[in-house]
């Protein structure tokens, strides 16, 4: 007769063996002890190492069984939320985790691991209130915390405590990584490139940082060292998507519209969809590459079923396709479809354009009285004027800011101001906004707290503006369009400062806002009638701004400014106090990096090309001007 061994000693026997690694010893006396009893322990057991060897189905019903016995015990229940995790069981793991959250033990390693799992699941705040409850953290779970910072996008925190890390640890690629995203969010471009010089330094054989690095050098607008960086990559025989995404841009830039091409076409060979390469062909395509790109695009989106990012920015690529071949009605259908997709997107993430938000929030707006003072020249000082505004008009920095809808000139005009010697452009800048949304329209300060912080925190908020925007000249070109919001309160603090209000044709404006893809900040553009009130309400606060502020604020319209550049820049130049050169408007034929929407039309010479385009849309463009119409009457 085989005597069996007593199940307290076959439990030792299997976690002796699984604690040593030997899995195969620990699974058979697992086994062997539930043939005989429905053990919490063995069960508990086995369903650990079925989940170590990722045989996950079996490890949950393994769990499943262990919590039928003991369906409070911590330690089953948190191994059973990572298999969950692991498995892809997500819904299933959420529910777990917040029940988790119920029996917890607060204990500082129980945190971290918690954290962990709440990040996996897309809980960033939870991951952030776990994390607080310990005093000290070790690496993993700063790392951690970190993530969590740059997910809930507290963008400020994040490069502050990015910071911390990279001091404790320098050597560390992730976090340097991670501290040059931090840096970027926060616009701290110029030493987001010192943390990528770091970083490839530790890794310089790593092609995908190269290509990294040179995406960066772009968005500084160093071009030669974005193509030394690309081609250190090329040579460490990089061929990935990223590195040919990045190579088109470079090649746009050097003006080599072939090499773009090229690239273009070795990125549909890895990717099929891949957005940027078929923008690139319709862009800079002949007529016969263009309607090979209605074609191809056509069969592409045809058979899309679900959302994708590629889907979106397709159709509005075939849609452009179409109308250079001057097939409008097949051109719209398109843009149709795509800002259907972007208004599907927009619901899902809970933002939707509210005509009575902008409304109240541009009354609010106007209702502020601004501590605005004009300067003499030549050193004289107004009677009123503030204290820390005693300075002389010629050594104070002057700074120019372009606004007005997006697609409205911006670019442009931003483009012959660049030519100035002594001027530099931090391009589409949230400096602005940065300093001002949340003081003037999301608070709870009265409107005298306002106006006091806007008058006693001049130098402070000239002093953040520059550093927001890096190491800039003292001559600042700022091209951000809805900037208009904040015109009162740039003319507070930058006295010596020029605002350019940019006009377009209603048709012309509403068609280009619509006929382009917009984040979903621009909650307006994917829908013809909340274009129509967008404008309607920026060019009412616009005409606020230039009514009050007439020494300060020009408006200018597109229509004259390409019809006539010479004698509009002439004028607006003379009215920035600056000497105009007729060499100003050959700026089409310099180098510089470009990536918004009117990349293409800087790259030429000033044209009408685009003056009264809208004609070609008048039949699906009704609703616009009826609703446009509507809020004129109103009036």
């Amino acid at each position: 007769m085989t005597l069996l061994t007593p199940l307290p000693d076959l439990l030792i026997q299997a976690e002796n063996a699984h604690r040593k690694g030997d899995l195969a010893a620990a699974e058979n006396a697992y086994q062997a002890m539930l043939e005989r009893e429905h053990n919490v322990d063995a069960l508990f057991g086995l369903a650990t190492l079925c989940h170590q060897t990722k045989r996950y189905q079996q490890a949950n019903e393994l769990f499943a069984q262990a919590l039928s016995c003991e369906p409070m015990a911590f330690d089953i229940n948190f191994n059973a939320l990572a298999c969950l995790v692991n498995s892809g069981e997500l819904e299933a793991a959420k529910t777990k985790f917040q029940f988790i959250l119920t029996i917890a033990p607060k204990l500082p390693d129980v945190n971290e691991q918690l954290a962990s799992l709440a990040m996996r699941l897309g809980f960033a705040e939870q991951a952030l209130t776990l994390l607080s409850y310990s005093e000290s953290l070790s690496l993993q779970a700063k790392g951690t915390k970190l993530q969590a910072l740059m997910k809930t996008e507290q963008w400020s925190k994040s490069v502050m405590f990015s910071q911390t890390l990279v001091d404790a640890y320098p050597s560390d690629p992730k976090l340097l990584s991670l501290h040059a995203i931090c840096q970027v969010k926060m616009q701290l471009n110029t030493e987001a490139v010192e943390t990528y010089k770091h970083l490839v330094n530790l890794l310089p054989s790593n092609s995908l940082l190269r290509i990294k690095f040179a995406d960066l050098y772009l968005l500084v607008h160093e071009s030669e060292l974005a193509r030394q960086q690309l081609d250190i990559a090329i040579e460490l025989n990089n061929e990935s998507i990223m590195r040919y995404e990045v190579e088109c841009k470079v090649c746009r830039i050097e003006g080599n519209k072939a090499q773009a091409i090229k690239a273009a076409d070795s990125a549909l060979k890895i990717k099929p969809e891949a957005e940027f390469a078929w923008h690139v062909k319709q862009d800079l395509g002949d007529d016969e590459q263009c309607r090979t790109c209605v074609k191809e695009l056509s069969n592409l989106t045809a058979s899309a079923v679900n959302y994708s990012y590629d889907l979106q920015h397709n159709l509005f690529t075939l849609a452009k396709a179409y109308q250079q071949i001057a097939d409008y009605d097949q051109a719209f259908y398109n843009f149709d479809r795509a800002n259907a997709l972007q208004s599907t997107q927009i619901a899902n993430v809970s933002k939707q354009y509210s005509r009575q938000q902008i409304e109240s929030d541009y009354k609010k707006l106007q209702s502020i009285a601004y501590p605005v003072h004009s300067m003499k020249r030549n050193g004289g000082k107004d009677a009123g004027l503030d204290a820390d505004l005693d300075v002389d008009f010629d050594k104070e920095c002057r700074n120019f800011f372009i606004v007005g809808m997006p697609r409205s000139g911006t670019t442009l005009v931003n483009r012959v101001f660049s030519q100035c010697d002594g001027f530099e452009s931090c391009g589409e800048s949230n400096g602005v906004a940065t300093l001002f949304e949340n003081m003037l329209l999301k608070t709870t300060l009265s409107q005298n707290e306002i106006v006091t912080q806007l008058s006693q925190s001049r130098a402070e908020f000239r002093d953040s503006y520059r550093k927001i925007n890096g190491s800039l000249l003292p001559n600042v070109i700022d091209k951000m369009p809805h900037n208009f919001r904040y015109v009162g309160a740039i003319l507070a603090t930058f006295p010596n400062c020029r605002i350019i209000q940019m006009r377009r044709d209603l048709g012309d404006l509403a068609l280009s806002i619509y006929s382009n893809f917009f984040n979903q900040e621009h909650t307006y553009s994917c829908s013809l009638q909340n274009i129509a009130h967008a404008i309607y309400e920026a060019n009412t606060l616009m005409d606020f701004w230039a009514e009050k502020f007439p020494k300060q604020v020009i408006d200018i319209h597109y229509e004259d400014l390409v019809v006539k550049p010479n004698e509009v820049f002439k004028d607006l130049f003379d009215f920035c106090n600056l000497a105009w050169d007729d060499e100003y408007l050959s700026f089409h034929k310099q180098v510089v990096a470009s990536f918004t929407f009117s990349e293409t039309q800087v790259r030429q010479p000033i044209n009408t090309s685009k003056l009264g385009f809208s004609k070609h849309y008048e039949k699906q463009l009704k609703t616009l001007y009826e609703t446009h119409e509507t809020f004129l009457k109103e009036t």
